[in-house]
């Protein structure tokens, strides 16, 4: 089972280091009696999909994210014609469920995708033809 559960990690997590230690922080946990003794619960069958419940403003702005790299929350507005408003809000909601991070610039903040969601958000973006 142990070889198993490996093979699994490593697929969900398509070999990012990153993302394999969080699924393995999720997974395991310490028996509350024996602080010597680790539980592993089984890891999910597939990945959980991030796109489903998302609008398609944030989908477009997650697409021209992982198509640019960086880019400020002005050009966004341009690319995308989004309003002011609407996109903090979106790009608020995006960074707090760990999807985006911003680089504070020299005169303006640069958000990109955080890299432990590339692999997986690049996927169902394609799949979605989005990108």
């Amino acid at each position: 089972p142990r070889r198993e559960f490996f093979k699994k990690l490593h697929a969900l997590s398509h070999g990012n280091p990153l993302q394999s230690l969080l699924l393995w922080m999720r997974a395991a946990s310490l028996d509350r009696d024996q602080d010597t003794c680790i539980h592993v619960t089984p890891l999910p069958d597939e990945a959980l999909p991030l796109l489903d419940s998302m609008t398609l403003q944030k989908k477009l702005i997650l697409a021209t994210l992982m198509q640019h790299g960086t880019l400020s929350m002005e050009l966004i507005m341009r690319v995308l014609d989004i309003d002011r408003t609407a996109l903090q809000s979106e790009l608020g909601h995006l960074e707090r469920i760990g999807l985006l991070e911003h680089i504070e610039g020299a005169t303006h903040r640069i958000y990109r995708v955080r890299d432990i969601a590339i692999v997986d958000l690049g996927d169902e973006l394609r799949h979605s033809n989005l990108i």
